[in-house]
């Protein structure tokens, strides 16, 4: 008996331990050029290419202006935003705390007056959108919670998903549209796995981000230009500085020259 316990506990230490070593962490995410995201994780990722695949999405978070309870119906919720929804484009809409899901949704070639109905969820009827910045939210429980946090996030294409050739620790995402700059991102991403099917869990799978200044492609070249330009000044100036040891060597010349001169004058003197 005490064989067969040992065994079940080797087998459930065995099992943790493999699976912690398929578990990675994003540390970092950098946004700085516009269409290219890179995310850094706390182990390599062994692959024979660099393909990757993955349930990655990244979203937009779209700036709400406000958020109130409808004074005619308990179950139904108004939001206005800051900023215009887009046409042909995915939506998530995200509530916080309150309720455990999150719901996504399509914008087609029309936003004005556009009623999307759900009949086979629990927690959600509709959500009516009345023009780009207003839409109105209708859940099949009435509101009791004071506190009302939602997210309405836009999600970004992805083109593609693969690994830094040279870090190993460094998950390269190519967009179809270019980030904006200072506007708050959030990523998502549960797993991923290499061209070997082998599957990567991600610990904190919900990371939030924000972009600064941007860059371009052709910024970026442009940046890249100047930082080697600059490089290459800094290895001329060094270069073109006198070396420590010639202020010696300039005294020792003119102590030779001094020297020279007396010797030359006093053999003339003592000829005359």
């Amino acid at each position: 008996m005490k064989k067969i316990i040992f065994t079940i506990l080797s087998l459930l230490i065995f099992s943790n331990s493999f699976a912690s070593d398929n578990n990675l962490t994003i540390l970092d995410v950098d946004s700085k050029n516009s269409n290219i995201i890179k995310i850094f994780v706390d182990n390599d990722i062994e692959a024979k290419d660099n393909k990757l695949d993955s349930d990655l999405k990244i979203f937009e978070d779209t700036e709400i202006e406000n958020i109130s309870r409808d004074l005619d119906n308990n179950k139904k919720i108004n939001i206005t935003l800051k900023e215009d929804l887009e046409k042909n484009t995915n939506y998530s809409l995200l509530p916080i705390v309150w309720v455990e899901w999150n719901l996504d949704f399509k914008i087609w070639d029309s936003i004005d007056w556009l009623k999307i109905t759900w009949s086979d969820l629990d927690w959600i009827e509709e959500i009516f959108i009345k023009d780009s910045k207003h839409l109105s939210v209708i859940f099949t429980k009435t509101i009791e919670s004071n506190e009302i946090d939602i997210k309405i996030l836009k999600e970004y294409t992805i083109k593609s998903i693969l690994l830094n050739s040279e870090n190993k620790k460094e998950i390269d995402v190519l967009l179809e549209k270019q980030l904006k700059e200072n506007k708050k991102y959030l990523l998502m991403m549960f797993s991923v796995i290499n061209s070997s099917n082998l599957e990567y869990n991600i610990n904190n799978y919900i990371y939030d981000f924000k972009t600064s200044k941007v860059l371009s492609k052709e910024e970026l070249q442009k940046d890249d230009k100047i930082k080697q330009e600059q490089e290459l000044n800094n290895v001329a100036l060094n270069s073109a500085e006198t070396p420590d040891t010639w202020p010696e060597t300039w005294i020792l010349f003119l102590l030779t020259f001094i020297f020279s001169s007396i010797i030359y004058f006093k053999k003339n003197f003592k000829t005359n």
